[in-house]
């Protein structure tokens, strides 16, 4: 009789391989990834080995996540690739100082032994230590709430970051001037492999004219939201192989300098694939800033969004000289900015307006329009029968309409159904955003 085949004994926990168990202990908090010590014999320690070290402080912020951090890199052994620390406290946070206990972590982190790779730094009013700077090997660098360090004598960059977001939040208020934003640019600057830039600046800063200059030729993904109205940005070298930008601009204060500054932004994205070009003031006076044609041709440009109040002559004008500067533009989208605009409209822009401006042959490739909160006036109607009337290859109509008071959604829709269509595959998206 043949004797059966044996069958391989079953996996224990304690069976499991190096990398196996350092994986498992990843997707854990690092405080239940300390209690894995009591598993077994096999499983003692081996947190202290960890890569990627997270603290937070959770969402009721009662926990100090920088003691905890401290306590483990004194008992950690191995090399720190990732280190993330999000602080959020209950109470406001003394006024933004050097703090000795982030001191002594960023420049344990810095030590080449680690080879850190990643860095996530959420803590509310901490000036960082420079020390973070001699961390070369850095490739994502993740700040929300702190202030740069001041470069050191000697800084040569981080070579090899690939990806940086910095957020500064309303809590920088008294301490974001020239000065912080000149050591942003000057450590843009010398990261020569930068791909992805994310800046949100959260704070409303008036009166200082501030101004941020970027030189990132190799770029590829860049997100400048400017929320205070005296922010400005400038591109110092190209952006050739720029694939996507989301820009939130001041454009009052470009207007103020004659529209040239804005000029030499878009000239700067004009290989952009996506764009997302929205206005951070409500306040701007196209009229005063754009000359009658954009010199700048965005050929690769297959995608836009943009905020533009269609009930007023300029807006529509600057919006069409963008499109016009995109020949080969597929779909666009147009978020009317409810709150800066009343249900009064400047002008009536019918068939013989957009025929006598020679905008009837922008659309010719377009194949999507989405047009977010319209009220459906005269003004957006003959917008909208425009599109339709011109638009060859277009195979969807987005509407997101915001009815007035008193006004009819049902005769809105109506007048929009008769309107003549260019392209046989065009199809009409309508709802109504007061109904859920």
């Amino acid at each position: 009789m043949a004797s059966r085949s044996k069958q391989p004994a079953p996996l224990c926990l304690t069976d499991l391989p190096d990398e196996v168990v350092l994986e498992i202990l990843s997707r854990v908090d690092i405080n239940d990834a300390a209690r894995t010590s009591a598993v077994s014999r096999a499983w003692r320690h081996r947190w202290r080995h960890l890569g990627s070290l997270v603290f937070s402080s959770g969402s009721d912020g009662r926990v100090d996540p920088v003691s905890i951090a401290q306590s483990v890199l004194l008992r950690h052994l191995g090399e720190v690739r990732k280190f993330a620390l999000v602080s959020r406290y209950p109470a406001p946070p003394p006024p933004a100082t050097d703090d000795p206990r982030l001191d002594d972590l960023l420049g344990h982190l810095s030590h080449p032994r680690h080879g850190l790779l990643a860095l996530v730094l959420s803590v509310p009013y901490y000036k960082m230590h420079s020390s973070i700077l001699s961390c070369v090997k850095l490739v994502k660098l993740f700040i929300e709430g702190c202030l740069l360090p001041n470069p050191t004598p000697g800084f040569a960059g981080l070579p090899n970051l690939l990806m940086l977001h910095v957020r500064y939040t309303s809590m920088l208020k008294p301490h974001l001037n020239s000065g912080q934003l000149d050591t942003l640019g000057a450590l843009i600057s010398r990261c020569p492999r930068l791909m992805k830039l994310e800046l949100i600046v959260g704070v409303v800063v008036p009166g200082l004219g501030l101004m941020l200059r970027i030189s990132a030729p190799r770029l590829r993904d860049v997100v400048i939201e400017a929320w205070s109205s005296d922010l400005m940005v400038e591109f110092n070298s190209p952006l050739p192989v720029l694939a996507s930008a989301k820009l939130r601009l001041p454009l009052f204060r470009y207007a103020q300098e004659g529209g040239f500054k804005l000029l030499h932004v878009l000239r700067s994205i004009s290989r952009v694939e996506k764009l997302e070009l929205l206005d951070g003031s409500g306040s701007a006076n196209f009229a005063d800033m754009m000359p009658f044609k954009i010199p700048v041709t965005f050929e690769k440009l297959q995608y836009l969004s943009t905020d533009a109040d269609l009930g007023r002559a300029m807006h529509i004008v600057f919006l069409l000289r963008i499109i016009r500067s995109c020949p080969n533009i597929r779909e666009i989208e147009i978020k009317c900015p409810v709150s800066r605009r009343g249900f009064q409209h400047n002008f009536e822009a019918n068939q013989e307006f957009w025929d006598m401006h020679g905008y009837g042959d922008l659309f010719r490739h377009l194949r999507v329009m989405k047009l977010i909160d319209v009220y459906l006036s005269c003004n957006e109607l003959d917008f909208i029968n425009l599109v339709l009337s011109k638009a060859q290859v277009l195979e969807k109509l987005s509407i997101v309409h915001r009815p007035r008071p008193k006004s009819s959604s049902l005769d809105a829709c109506v007048k929009i159904m008769k309107f003549k269509r260019a392209s046989p595959l065009a199809q009409i998206d309508y709802k109504d955003s007061s109904t859920k």
